[in-house]
């Protein structure tokens, strides 16, 4: 479908039924209503994972559509292995400014002279 529609319009349809299904599952009255809903919604939101390899052929040129499909088979999978690296660092850099922020306002109370908190 994706192939004879175009996957633009293929994606901006099934976003938009993905969107009106879990609308609905706001507004479900009993169990039954909001398994269904969920299964519809999660039906239409399956496009981008089947359509997903068309979708990076079309944006690689054929010479380099051979990487772009191993990064993109790759990223389930380094995902998972390289997130608590990145976080990691991320948090250590994000600390040590925390710090050194806390320690200019506590250098500045204290060259106040009273001492008192406000």
């Amino acid at each position: 479908m994706s192939e004879v529609l175009g996957r633009r319009k293929l994606f901006i349809g099934t976003y938009i039924l993905f969107t009106a299904f879990n609308g609905g599952v706001i507004a479900s009255q009993n169990i039954w209503t909001l398994i269904i809903l969920r299964f519809l919604a999660g039906t239409a939101g399956s496009s981008p994972l089947t359509n997903a390899g068309g979708t990076v052929s079309d944006v690689f040129s054929a010479g380099e559509r051979g990487l772009g499909m191993a990064i993109f088979a790759a990223a389930p999978f380094a995902g998972p292995a390289v997130g608590p690296i990145v976080s990691a660092i991320h948090r250590q850099i994000v600390e040590e400014k925390l710090i050194k922020s806390r320690s200019e306002v506590s250098s500045e109370n204290r060259a106040d002279g009273d001492g008192s908190q406000l």
